[in-house]
């Protein structure tokens, strides 16, 4: 989907399909390379994670870090994310779901959006029994930039140039880091892992 094709509501529509139909021995893999937000909550969480709710900004309107989450972690396969887009580092969750490397459950958070694009937490939990296999690529931590030019993001570039049939999720990353640090020190990747299923080679 690109440009005026990708509003919310086709997006919201094919990330939902696309779970549904994933069987538990399968992959949903969903790539993002665009413009992304955040909006300042105040106060920190649990975690150390400061109070910010990211989104990623489609054609129309804004799709909220917890309306990712709330689609994704009823997956019943495996989950790979791919962000290439500013603040995206914790793009796939709820800032009042602690950012966790390996767990073997989750919660997941419902959030009300005011008027005005001003986004206030009601963390209430949902549903505790989600356990999602999810990796998440991201193209930089959450206050940094996602940089491009007019052939497209960095990190997505990179990962174009480099990919190869056979590698495994690892050297890839290392490649994606590497690629990307060397036109962009002041921007950092980073790779979140929540389960397992991700130790063969890439998108197999």
């Amino acid at each position: 989907m690109i440009s005026d094709s990708a509003t919310k509501a086709r997006v919201v529509s094919e990330l939902k399909k696309g779970v549904e139909s994933t069987p538990e021995n399968g992959l949903f893999l969903f790539m993002y390379s665009g413009h992304g937000g955040c909006e300042r909550m105040g106060g920190s969480e649990p975690d150390g994670a400061t109070a910010e709710d990211e989104f990623l900004c489609l054609y129309d309107n804004y799709m909220l870090d917890d309306e990712i989450w709330e689609i994704v972690s009823k997956c019943r396969g495996r989950v790979f994310l791919y962000f290439d887009a500013c603040h995206s580092e914790t793009m796939y969750r709820s800032v009042s779901v602690p950012l966790i490397r390996d767990i073997g459950s989750a919660m997941s958070v419902n959030m009300v959006k005011t008027k005005g694009f001003m986004f206030r937490p009601r963390a209430s939990a949902m549903s505790e029994g989600a356990s999602p296999r999810l990796m998440c690529w991201s193209g930089c931590k959450e206050f940094e930039y996602s940089y491009g030019s007019s052939s497209g993001g960095i990190m997505t570039n990179v990962l174009m140039s480099r990919w190869r049939i056979g590698k495994t999720y690892g050297s890839m990353w290392n490649e994606v880091l590497s690629g990307v640090g060397k036109q962009r020190p002041d921007q950092h990747p980073v790779c979140t892992v929540i389960g397992g299923g991700f130790e063969g080679e890439v998108f197999r």
